[in-house]
């Protein structure tokens, strides 16, 4: 079933987002096991792709509408937490990707209630915790 802030879409049709992400259907697992592998060199032939998809574009305003500015390159966004990089992608669907550069760390998160970016913070700290542990 498909969520979007606690109502059951999955009778929608997908396709509606004409944009890239209709009907790109995926596991959570799945999808962390995607962003692992695409920024640990396993899944584009030459370095120079992901080179150019993690190449600047331009930053540019929030959705929230805050001043707050983004760092959105090919397909994904760029930010710091804890001073470490975060690579990134959130979903219409409530879906977020993240790639912790530090600790070679997929995670794929899918909220019922709208993203939630302490809890972001809180996954992001406990592995920084377990990995201090290693």
């Amino acid at each position: 079933h498909c969520y979007y802030q606690r109502k059951d879409y999955s009778e929608f049709d997908a396709s509606i987002d004409l944009y890239g992400g209709g009907w790109l259907i995926s596991t959570t697992r799945d999808l962390a096991l995607f962003y692992y592998h695409l920024f640990n060199g396993n899944i584009f032939k030459h370095d120079s792709t992901i080179e150019l998809m993690l190449s600047p574009t331009k930053t540019v305003s929030t959705p929230n509408g805050s001043d707050e500015k983004e760092d959105y390159r090919l397909g994904v966004q760029v930010f710091n937490l804890f001073d470490r990089q975060i690579i990134a992608h959130s979903g219409l669907w409530d879906t977020y990707v993240l790639y912790y550069t530090k600790h070679k760390v997929s995670i794929a998160i899918k909220f019922t209630d709208g993203g939630n970016e302490y809890l972001i913070k809180k996954t992001i700290s406990i592995i920084n915790k377990i990995q201090e542990l290693k």
